[in-house]
């Protein structure tokens, strides 16, 4: 296995990923504290900026109670956020009897679905992180070439795009559990249309500038 460097020289000698973040202890033996603790996000390359500034030591023992502290709070962390969801039974992960027969072979958009869960790192491997209202993409369709499922996190609120085969299934919509229903209620509810008049009277106050070229996006999906 190839080495790895946190910064400025420091090679990782030990790591530990939770909740979307890596934890690490690296070491430089030509620095005058040889010693680092530091993380970064999963999608960030070391050397990026990070939102933790590293902690050094010459206490090789003092680095690796920073080590520790570090994941504790993560995971305490993650049990309060299990406490809000609900309890380990209540949020045990979905498998293949949650879901609805044959839910596969109808189109996915506007239904709930189930992400499998061997998908998932495993702390998120529970009912509230794998349930979506899935709002589109080609892949919502059974006989569509394409792959792209879109769908809301019911939990977090937060868009996804998926691909296809990493759907389990669709999930009846009265075996959810409580807080599920509160959250595709609210998902549900119809916009608020903006008064034609205010659109108007904006329109007036604030002059559209010149009209330029639009820009392609780099990230440009050509299934969106």
């Amino acid at each position: 296995m190839a080495e790895r460097y946190a910064a400025e020289g420091y090679k990782i000698t030990q790591s530990v990923e939770i909740n979307g973040i890596e934890i690490v202890i690296a070491d430089n033996p030509q620095a005058e504290k040889p010693y680092m603790m530091t993380r970064r996000s999963l999608d960030e390359a070391f050397g990026a900026e990070d939102h933790l500034i590293p902690v050094y030591s010459s206490d090789y023992l003092e680095i690796l109670q920073e080590f520790i502290k570090c994941q504790s709070a993560y995971l305490d962390n993650l049990s309060l956020d299990r406490v809000y969801r609900g309890s380990a039974v209540t949020d045990a992960p979905l498998g293949a009897g949650d879901c609805v027969p044959k839910g596969m072979d109808t189109d996915l958009k506007g239904q709930v679905i189930a992400l499998k869960a061997d998908i998932l790192l495993p702390e998120y491997r529970a009912c509230s992180h794998q349930l979506l209202l899935a709002t589109g993409g080609f892949g919502c369709s059974p006989t569509a070439r394409g792959r792209a499922v879109y769908g809301t996190n019911l939990y977090s609120g937060e868009d996804e795009r998926w691909d296809r085969g990493d759907i389990l299934g669709v999930v009846a919509e009265n075996t959810l559990p409580g807080w599920a229903h509160e959250k595709l209620a609210k998902l549900r509810e119809p916009r608020e249309k903006e008064s034609v008049i205010a659109k108007i009277r904006e329109a007036k106050e604030n002059p559209a500038p010149a009209q330029k070229e639009p820009r392609q996006s780099k990230s440009h999906d050509p299934e969106l």
